[in-house]
């Protein structure tokens, strides 16, 4: 993180590109391609996986400091993302 040729910005996107990735992966592996890829947590997993290479390669990490940052920063903004529509769901058709 203390690379000066990556700047803040691309710390800040990373992790929102991730998230997309994410979600983009996880959709199409579980919904229509659920019978290749089998079930709902190897889709959500290889989504997660592929959202925390988008990200890096995005940041440009080398060390592996900077890749457990990255991932810690795109999986947990996936945690909380899932939390918070969980929630919502919740509260809406409870």
């Amino acid at each position: 993180m203390n690379d000066p040729k990556v700047s803040v910005g691309r710390w800040v996107l990373a992790p929102l590109v991730g998230l997309a990735t994410w979600a983009l992966t996880s959709t199409l592996t579980t919904g229509p391609f659920m019978q290749v890829f089998g079930n709902l947590p190897v889709g959500l997993l290889l989504g997660a996986f592929l959202g925390v290479i988008v990200a890096g390669r995005i940041v440009g990490a080398r060390s592996p400091r900077q890749w457990i940052t990255i991932g810690v920063l795109t999986v947990g903004l996936i945690v909380i993302t899932t939390v918070a529509f969980v929630v919502a769901f919740l509260r809406t058709f409870s």
